[in-house]
């Protein structure tokens, strides 16, 4: 279920790092809430941020830890609220803005080369088959000079650079 929950890690992950930016203390928020309370049955982001606005935010992950598993929707109390949230075009400018100023959620296509990534920076080629979910937080120039774009990814709370 872990991979099936993606998009609600990378949702989860997106508002806890822009309300560290803004409060200076990061509240570890639950991503369980998101997989057994979103009536969209999740993998969207614009669905996931409109659930957590109408519901007036998510609670902590000490509240309503992960399960793997799709359970009852529990109330809980809203540890963390979003006021909207916007699209990004899906282009190289307007994606490397948007990081330039807060994390984002971004969806990618896994591909054959993605499976069996482990480490390091990943420069294999970009689908169009959106089919997973991750946080960007941040991008710069590649350190050998081929003025490649890097992108600093958080995914599932681990810290990965590629391309």
């Amino acid at each position: 279920m872990r991979a099936a929950s993606c998009w609600a890690f990378a949702t989860v992950a997106t508002i806890e790092s822009l309300n560290w930016i803004k409060t200076g203390k990061l509240v570890p928020l639950s991503e369980q809430q998101l997989v057994d309370c979103d009536q969209y049955d999740g993998g969207y982001y614009h669905r996931a941020m409109k659930w957590i606005m109408e519901n007036g935010g998510l609670t902590t992950a000490a509240e309503y830890p992960y399960k793997a598993a799709r359970g009852a929707c529990k109330r809980a109390k809203p540890a963390v609220n979003i006021k909207g949230h916007l699209a990004v075009p899906p282009n190289e400018a307007a994606l490397q803005s948007a990081v330039a100023r807060q994390p984002i959620g971004v969806a990618i296509e896994i591909g054959s080369g993605m499976m069996f990534y482990k480490s390091g920076v990943y420069s294999g080629t970009c689908g169009t088959r959106l089919e997973h979910a991750i946080t960007a937080v941040g991008y710069g120039a590649d350190a050998a000079g081929t003025n490649t774009t890097r992108y600093v990814i958080l995914t599932e709370g681990q810290i990965t650079v590629g391309y």
